[in-house]
Order: structure tokens, then C-alpha cells, then sequence
């Protein structure tokens, strides 16, 4: 028995027939008739699965840059139709709100934080809205007991009070699973009106590479125009109507001083006519008193008043 062609023929055997399975194998492969294997264990329908989610993450990614694009060509083109009539809107709107609140509070505002704030309250539920409030007062009124305390406070830190420990909690305390948080849920609720309101509805019969929808994108665009709009209307409407009040008050102040002025003229002018017609009075009753006293001149014969004799040139020598 020659040992070494055995071992020869056995290896030969088992090459043979690992080469036979492997044609095999291709073979089967190629017909369809044998599933494929792959080294990570996956099979045939998990690997084209995740073929075509690379793929639709490619898509999402070129759309996304594209839709980033034509987003700021949108809103250069919204900016130039829509523009002026966003700002007259925004104009009309602080300027309802400026007059009305003049009528109620007797004052002008000097910003728009209460124009905001209506606002806020008018976006929010009835009940996010006594929420809100709740939460102001509770702001005053601690600013109020921060200002009453003053140097209370401060006398009560330099004397170093202990403050009370909390006590541990015991083993056998109840649990007391606390009630969902309210944002999360109004963030729900606000997503599923969304959802019915736009997405259910919306027809993308036409949209087959699930690209933007431009009347979605204009109207996010819109939004986009009237916040950039709104802080150059809020500084030029407050600047226009804070310079209308003020040559209003500095007309008033001037009509004011012009009717003391006018009140001072007539005054004067009064005087001075009621001192002209005292001089008058006074100056015809000096004439009049003037007139008594003047001796009457004497009559001759013949009812001619005589005249002084001029004296003679002898009289002047003695003299």
C-alpha cells in the first residue's frame, strides 16, 4: 500500500469536489434556483432593502440642498410681489393697536411690548392664556415682596439662620405618578392639526420624485419675508408717530403762549386807550382852568379893548 499516492488521490478527491460544489453553487445562483449567502448573514431581501435606503437618503440629501437653493430665489421673488403689501399689513396693524390703545389707557406707548403681548395671548388657547397670566402674577408678585423685604432680607442673612432640613423620604412613601407635561401634549395636538390640515390633504398625484411643494415653501417663505420686515417697521411706524405727537404737543405749547401773548396785548392795548382818554379828560379840564383864570381885558366907549400907551422918549431918559 504506497501511502503517499493515497494521500495524493484524497487530496485530489477533495479539491475535485469542493471545485464541483462551488460550479454548482454558481450555477443554481445563476438560474435562481439556490438562495444567496452573503458573509454578514443577511439574506437576498434585507440587502436590497438597505440598497434602497441608501439610496432614498441620497435622494433626501440632493433634494434638500436643492430645495436650500431655490428657497432664496423664492424669497427674493416673494420679497419683490409680496413685499409691500406685507409691510402695509404690518403698518396697519401696529397702528390699530397704537390708537387703541391711546383711547383705553390715555397715553401713547412709548414701544410695542404690549403690542407683542396682546398678540402671544390672541396665538395661545384659553387655557395656555390663564397659564400665562397666572405666571405674570406670579412675577409681580414677587418683584413686589423683593422690593417690601429691602433690608429685612439683607438683617436675616448677616444673622445666619439655619435652614430646616428636608426630611427623607421613607421607604414605604407612595409613588405618585405624576400627569403628562401640557407643552408635550399641546406640541402633539399641534402637529396632528397640522398633519390634517396640510398633509392629508395635500395631492401629490404629480409629485414623483417627492420633491418641495412650492405652495407649502411660499407660504413658509411668506413668514420668513414678514419677520425680516417686521423690526425696520416697528423702528420707522414708532419713530413717524412718536414725531407726529411730538409737534402736536410743541403746537399746543405754542398756542398756548401765543394766546397769553394776545390776552397781554389787549391788556396793554386796553390800558393804553383808557390812559389816552384819562390824558384827554385831564388836558380839557387844564384848558378849561387855564381859561378862568385869564383876566378879561377892559372895553372903551366904544367897546375896543384899550390898548397900553408905549412910553415917550423922555420917560425913558429919566428912567
Amino acid at each position: 500500500f504506497d501511502i503517499k499516492a493515497a494521500t495524493t488521490a484524497l487530496v485530489v478527491g477533495h479539491l475535485d469536489r469542493s471545485k464541483t460544489r462551488a460550479m454548482r453553487k454558481r450555477e443554481m445562483d445563476f438560474i435562481g434556483m439556490f438562495p444567496k449567502k452573503y458573509d454578514d448573514g443577511k439574506s437576498e431581501a434585507a440587502k436590497q432593502s438597505d440598497e434602497n435606503r441608501l439610496q432614498r437618503k441620497k435622494v433626501q440629501a440632493f433634494n434638500e440642498r436643492d430645495f436650500a437653493t431655490k428657497l432664496q430665489m423664492l424669497k427674493s421673488k416673494v420679497m419683490e410681489s409680496d413685499g409691500a403689501e406685507i409691510n402695509d399689513e404690518l403698518w396697519e396693524e401696529r397702528y390699530n393697536w397704537y390708537v387703541s390703545y391711546k383711547r383705553l389707557n390715555k397715553e401713547y406707548p412709548k414701544d410695542w411690548s404690549g403690542f407683542y403681548r396682546k398678540k402671544h395671548l390672541e396665538s395661545l388657547t384659553p387655557e395656555q392664556q390663564a397659564a400665562f397670566l397666572a405666571l405674570e402674577d406670579k412675577k409681580d408678585e414677587e418683584k413686589g415682596k423683593k422690593k417690601k423685604k429691602g433690608k429685612k432680607g439683607k438683617k436675616e442673612k448677616k444673622k445666619g439662620k439655619k435652614k430646616k432640613e428636608k426630611a427623607a423620604p421613607s421607604e414605604n412613601a407612595e409613588v405618585t405618578l405624576g400627569a403628562p407635561v401640557p407643552e408635550l401634549v399641546d406640541h402633539m395636538h399641534e402637529s396632528v392639526q397640522k398633519y390634517k390640515q396640510v398633509w392629508a390633504t395635500l395631492d401629490e398625484t404629480s409629485n414623483f420624485e417627492q420633491t418641495f411643494d412650492e405652495g407649502i415653501a411660499r407660504k413658509t417663505v411668506r413668514g420668513l419675508v414678514r419677520d425680516e420686515i417686521c423690526p425696520n417697521v416697528d423702528v420707522q411706524l414708532l419713530a413717524y408717530l412718536n414725531n407726529i405727537v411730538g409737534s402736536k404737543g410743541k403746537k399746543e405749547k405754542k398756542g398756548k403762549k401765543k394766546g397769553k401773548k394776545a390776552k397781554k396785548k389787549k391788556e396793554k392795548k386796553a390800558g393804553g386807550e383808557e390812559g389816552k382818554k384819562e390824558e384827554a379828560k385831564e388836558g380839557g379840564e387844564a384848558k378849561e382852568a387855564k381859561k378862568k383864570k385869564k383876566p378879561k381885558a377892559k372895553k372903551g366907549k366904544k367897546g375896543k379893548t384899550s390898548k397900553a400907551k408905549k412910553p415917550s422918549a423922555g420917560e425913558k431918559a429919566v428912567k
